[in-house]
């Protein structure tokens, strides 16, 4: 947990040096299994690649809480211009269905079957 804790606190730039370094290290460990010769400890690819994934999230979970309060700035102004056009939303959209509906009144008094 506190090595959590320490990715959760560094800045996304460290992240991402941190993330190449591994990258590095699953490279390098896949080539020697591929090359036939035997990995050292076979568990550091699995470790690799969760370690990947930790950084990954972690760097998604910044970027996201990042965008959601410039989002959440956006919105404030977002949501009043919306409000606005509900209220100016065109008229005549009832009368059309009303239109059609006596067309199919008429049809039917003609005998024709709609």
């Amino acid at each position: 947990m506190k090595r959590l804790e320490a990715l959760r606190d560094s800045s996304i730039k460290e992240l991402e040096a941190k993330l190449m370094e591994l990258k590095a290290t699953l490279s390098k460990e896949k080539a020697q299994v591929a090359s036939g010769t035997r990995a050292e400890k076979p568990a550091k690819i699995r470790n690799a690649r969760r370690g990947i994934a930790r950084i990954l999230t972690i760097i998604r979970e910044k970027r996201a809480k990042a965008g959601a309060s410039v989002a959440k700035a956006r919105g404030a102004m977002g949501n009043a211009a919306e409000g606005l056009k509900a209220k100016a939303a065109k008229p005549g959209s009832a009368g059309n269905a009303e239109m059609k509906i006596s067309g199919a009144e008429e049809l039917k008094g003609k005998g024709v079957n709609a």
